[in-house]
Formats: C-alpha cells, structure tokens, sequence
C-alpha cells in the first residue's frame, strides 16, 4: 500500500471545557482505514502514550518512515533520509516559522518544540502498512497509533484513564514513554489503567508474579537482526488481558559508555548495541523485581498479571537542537547516539517482534477489529463520568467477539449457497440444494461455536438463535429464487390453455377438411383465432420472463 499519501486521522475526540469527560468514537475515520486492510489479513496495532511534550508524535513520525522505506535486507540508517534530510512530515515549527509558506509537511504525526500540547484524543494513520515479521508466518497489517499526552493540566484523570485504557485494549504492542527514568509513579498508573483488563477476565492467573515476565523479556528483547546468537523468544507463558507493554525511556542519561567513544574506539555498531542493550535489561529487572514492601510488590504483580510481555527500551536525549521552536527536522541535528539506538529500536519492532491483536487467544482481522473498538469505546461514550466496570468491558469484549463469529458464520454460509444458488446459479432439483444447505449450515455452526466462546452462556445462545433466524431467512431466500429458476415453474398455469390451444387448432384442421360451408368457414376461424389468441399469449408472457418483469 501506498502509505505515502496517508494521513492522522482522528478516530476518538474528547470533550472541550463544557465536558470534559466527553469520549466521543470517530466511527466514519475508523471505518474508512480499517476498510483498506484485504480481506483475511490479520492486523497489529502499535500505540504510543505518555506524558504530554514527551516526544510521542515525534517517535512515530520516525516509525512512518521506516515502514515507507526502511527493510531488514539493509541495516544502514539510510531509511532515515529516504524522504529527505529533514524530518518534515508533521513538522509543526516550520509551519509556526513560515506561514505564509506552508512549508510545513503534515504528512505525518503532528509534532514541535515547546510545551504547548499537540494531540488531543487518539490518532490513527490512515493507511495500513502491509509487512512481513518474523513473528508471524504471513504478512500482516500494521497499523500506527497516536494518543493524547496524560498529565498536561487540562485533562482530567477520568479522561487520561479513558484513553490510556482504551488503547491499551486495542493495540498489540503498547509503547510507554516515559521520561529520563521508570519511575514508582510510572508503574502505579499502569497497573491502573490496566486494572480494567485483569478484572474482566477474572482472577485467572493471578499467582505470577513479576519475575517470571522479566525474565521472559529479557530473553525476547533480543533482536535476529542486531545479534547472530540470541533470538526473541515469543512463547506466551502468561494467559493476560494484553499483550506487550514497552516502557520507552526517553532522555536517558546512564550509560556506562559513550557510543560515538565505543565506536570510536573500533568496536562495531553491534557489539556497541549489544552492551547498551545488557544494561537496557538490567535496568528493567532491577525496576521490575520483587520487593519486600507489600504496596510496591503489588503494583509489579499486577502488571504482570495484565500483559503478557514486559519490554523496556533506552533512549538518549536527541540533542537540544531537537526541542527548540525553530527546529526544522535537520536529521544531521540529531545526536548519532540516538539515531544508532532508533535504527535498532525500529527494526526489533517492525521486523521481529510486533504481533497481531488477539482477543480470546485467536488473531483478528480489519472487520473484527472495528467491532472490538466500537464496544470498547461505547464503554466510555455511555457512561464518561467514571471508569466502566470490569464486567461492562467483558460484557462488551463477549459481545463483539460473538458479533464476528455471527459475522463470519453468517458470511460462510452465504458464499457456499452463493456457489450454487446464488444471482449467477442455475435451476438445482429441490433435494439436492436441501443437501447444499445443510452442509453450509454445518459448517456456519462449527465456525460459529469455535470462536464465540466468551461471556455467558445465556449471551452465546442468544446470538446462535439470531444466527440461526438468519440462516432461515437466507435459506427461504435461496430456496425460492432457485424455485424461480425451475423451467417447470407455474406448469399447471400453462397446461389448460396449452391444451385449449392444441384442441383448437385440432378442430381447425378437421374443418377445414371435412367441410365447406360458411358456418364451417367461420368455425374455423373462430378455432384459429383461439389457439393464435394462445400463441401470442405465451409469446408476450415469455418476453416478459425474459426482461424481468413478470
């Protein structure tokens, strides 16, 4: 797909002054790029949130142009200039600087220096971006996710917990920007707003504690294409709401050595990352480990139990050039330490370790996907003023989940009677489409019942009864266009003027033979009249047929 033409699209807007709670769903937005993912194709989504002025926008404006351009057969950062020396996509200075120009490109996430907020609500961009990762075994469609920043003086914690909470449910891999450190603070707020997730599926698996997913992390946080010996390990070994969490940390200041020194010094871009990424683990561990004090251990625990991988990335301050209001996104401006650690950064996600979204242990596509979105978010639409209950989110996860096993029941039935009866089909003897039917009815039910297996049982049923009406009214909607197709439809409607017809013309024939008179001549007319009356009948009705409007 060409992403280049793409654009941020805005697809939840949130209240002004008069209500500041208000979450309203873009559906219009959604639909429209949900709608260019193919058909079967399963989907990831990558969301970005955080603090306001954290440098969100600017990150993902960096991951649109890997995706555009970038490619696991070069490992250069040439991706980076592919579309110019500047970083102009979404560059709001330059259009502060020059107005009267318009030389700011907006092709991108919106971003600039300074500390006045840019996004409000959740971005989406608008093309998906259609990639083969090592993760999964077909292309996939990922798609990219911008969010309102959190604690920016003007948004309500109600509302920060609405966005946070719904794009976590809706992406596959999640990326927390966090500046300079992972702080206490960084960590309670996220076992919040996942707090959602946990309760609504139970207290399932609720002993794991945090070790055991720092453990796995630092097994999985190693890329194929930075080093020959370690590879990901993608195992799930936790059954969790959500899938990855990925602390970023932003501006951070501790390495143990320089990377222009270290390459300086001759050691490859490799062997540098390699070191830079030990300490990258040894810092979640000694952030994410156990401890002694019950409050801070549970926090840990109940990240945990909300994700099934736990991920953290370090990266350095990108130069003061970069924060200043008349940056002009000069990629040569920005520090080598952090475009080195960003061309790793990009290619561990989007050629290694990004995943499809799952929902019940099972990957969905772009039409799943929608519905999914449109219960979540009507959470929070319906009742903004505080956070939804658990059970609402697994009410609504089960009932968008048994919409698409309805969907696509639904679907399968209608595309195998399609085959045979369908606008292009012709005439099938009654018994035999009865046969076609019950097989395709089968088989609408075991796809049915292999993916609408969440909520109540009370919720399942209620649908497969739908389901099942459905069915009904397409299978008499097949079964009389086929009778329509019958060449011996309506016979008994032919049979007595067909005979009336053949009778006259018998007659015809017999008095013309045997007779003479005027009584005779007229007879004869009147029998031709009756059966040519006939003919012209059946050749007007037959027109008709033919043109459609009998």
């Amino acid at each position: 797909m060409d992403s280049d033409e793409g654009q941020p699209l805005q697809i939840v807007s949130t209240g002004e002054d008069e209500d500041k709670n208000e979450f309203i769903l873009l559906e219009d937005n959604i639909e429209r790029i949900l709608n260019k993912i193919p058909a079967g194709t399963k989907v990831a989504i990558l969301s970005v949130v955080g603090a306001f002025r954290s440098g969100k926008s600017f990150l993902l404006t960096f991951f649109l142009r890997y995706l555009r351009h970038g490619s696991s057969d070069d490992l250069s950062t040439a991706w980076m200039t592919a579309s110019g020396d500047a970083l102009r996509e979404g560059n709001v200075n330059e259009k502060k600087s020059s107005p009267e120009e318009g030389t700011g490109d907006l092709k991108g996430f919106a971003w600039c220096g300074g500390q006045s907020r840019q996004t409000t609500g959740i971005w989406m961009w608008s093309e998906p971006f259609l990639r083969k990762v090592s993760s999964h075994p077909e292309k996939i469609a990922i798609l990219l996710m911008d969010t309102q920043g959190m604690f920016d003086n003007e948004t309500t914690m109600t509302l920060t917990a609405q966005i946070f909470g719904l794009s976590t449910m809706i992406s596959s891999y999640q990326i927390y920007n966090v500046d300079k450190r992972i702080q206490e603070d960084n960590l309670q707020h996220l076992a919040l707003f996942s707090e959602y997730g946990r309760m609504a599926l139970g207290e399932q698996n609720t002993d794991t504690p945090a070790d055991d997913v720092v453990n796995e992390v630092h097994d999985d946080c190693n890329t194929e294409n930075e080093t020959e010996d370690v590879k990901p390990d993608t195992n799930v070994i936790v059954k969790s709401p959500f899938q990855r969490i990925e602390f970023l940390v932003r501006d951070w200041q501790n390495f143990d050595t320089d990377w222009e020194d270290a390459l300086e010094s001759g050691k490859s871009e490799n062997e540098v990352f390699k070191a830079y990424h030990s300490e990258m683990m040894e810092y979640l561990h000694s952030v994410i480990k156990s401890r002694g004090a019950s409050d801070l251990q549970s926090t840990r625990d109940q990240i945990s139990r909300c994700f099934e991988k736990v991920g953290c990335f370090l990266l350095p301050h990108p130069g003061f050039h970069v924060i200043k209001k008349n940056y002009a996104g000069d990629i040569e401006k920005i520090e080598a330490s952090f475009r080195g650690l960003l061309n790793h950064y990009v290619r561990f996600i989007f050629d290694t370790i990004i995943e499809p979204k799952r929902i019940n242990n099972r990957s969905i596509t772009g039409p799943e996907l929608l519905n999914f979105i449109k219960a979540y978010a009507a959470m929070f639409e319906h009742d903004g003023s505080c956070f939804p209950k658990a059970m609402t989110m697994l009410e609504a996860t089960a009932d968008a989940n048994n919409r698409n096993a309805y969907d696509m029941a639904i679907k399968s039935y209608k595309s195998a009677m399609d085959a045979v009866a369908g606008p292009e089909g012709h005439f099938v003897k009654e018994s035999n489409l009865n046969v076609i039917h019950k097989e395709s009815l089968q088989s609408a039910l075991s796809i049915f019942n292999e993916i609408a297996e969440m909520g109540s049982e009370v919720a399942i049923g209620r649908k497969r009864t739908e389901l099942l009406d459905d069915i009904e009214k397409e299978r008499k909607r097949y079964f009389d266009s086929n009778a329509y197709r019958n060449p011996f439809r309506n016979v008994e409607f032919f049979a007595l003027p067909l005979i009336i017809a053949t009778l006259s013309w018998i007659l015809a024939v017999i008095v013309d033979s045997t007779c003479s008179t005027d009584i005779c001549e007229r007879a004869e007319d009147g029998f031709q009249n009756i059966y040519l009356f006939i003919f012209f009948g059946f050749l007007v009705v037959a027109w008709r047929h033919v043109i459609g409007s009998w």
